[in-house]
């Protein structure tokens, strides 16, 4: 019997028990979208009270959380100077997004990658997005005890998308890649997060990671004789 517990602040517990070997590991997807990082999980995988966001997304099998700048994000017009302007620090905002299908039917095959992590690590990372949060924390634990399940968040700009305000702030230093990148650390993934601006500092550090646990999953030549 597996117990696993990360507490972080305002007093949540992200517990989940589980037995055998195959709860020792979960799969994070990270899907690139231009110039954009996003992390997704599987909803069967979101450990309480992460899993009152999966609540926001019916029928969803994965959900991806990105981060980005909140002027930015919610402008109608995203006109270059409202581009530069998002380089100043200010607020932060979480988009979500719920998936029915494989991420990489949704995203493109070669936009997405699938990491293994610890379990620990994952709800780590459950952890870090859940503390990001700030007005839907609230809001979906009052929601739990009641009978009342209508939406939390922001209507975001795809089907089945929605904004959460966040409590990180967006800069030209702290980028949705830089958040991305820390999503990722906190599951335990190898990375250099402090040094992420930009997509592809990220994309290139996740492909050599990929390739390395990929060429661990596979039998030694010896056994192929």
């Amino acid at each position: 019997m597996v117990m696993v517990a990360c507490l972080i602040g305002g007093g949540a517990a992200f517990a989940q028990t589980a037995t055998g070997s195959e709860a020792d590991t979960d799969t994070l997807f990270v899907a690139r979208r231009g110039w954009h990082i996003d992390v997704g999980f599987r909803v069967g995988e979101l450990a309480q009270p992460m899993s009152l966001l999966g609540g926001e997304f019916p029928g969803a099998s994965y959900v991806f959380f990105g981060f980005g700048d909140r002027r930015y994000l919610m402008a109608r017009n995203r006109a270059t100077p409202l581009m530069l302007l998002a380089l100043i620090p200010g607020r932060g905002l979480i988009l979500g997004t719920g998936l029915r299908a494989a991420p990489d039917a949704a995203f493109g095959r070669s936009e997405v990658m699938t990491l293994s992590v610890p379990r620990d690590g994952a709800l780590r990372a459950q952890a870090f997005v859940w503390e990001a949060l700030t007005d839907a924390q609230q809001s979906l634990l009052r929601l739990r005890d009641t009978s009342h399940r209508g939406p939390v968040g922001i209507p975001g700009p795809y089907e089945g998308s929605s904004f959460f305000e966040s409590r990180a702030r967006y800069s030209a230093v702290h980028t949705c890649n830089t958040w991305a990148a820390e999503v990722l650390s906190q599951a335990g993934v190898p990375l250099r997060s402090g040094h992420i601006i930009v997509a592809g500092q990220l994309w290139r550090q996740l492909e050599r990671i990929q390739a390395t646990q990929l060429q661990a999953t596979q039998p030694p030549l010896a056994s192929l004789r």
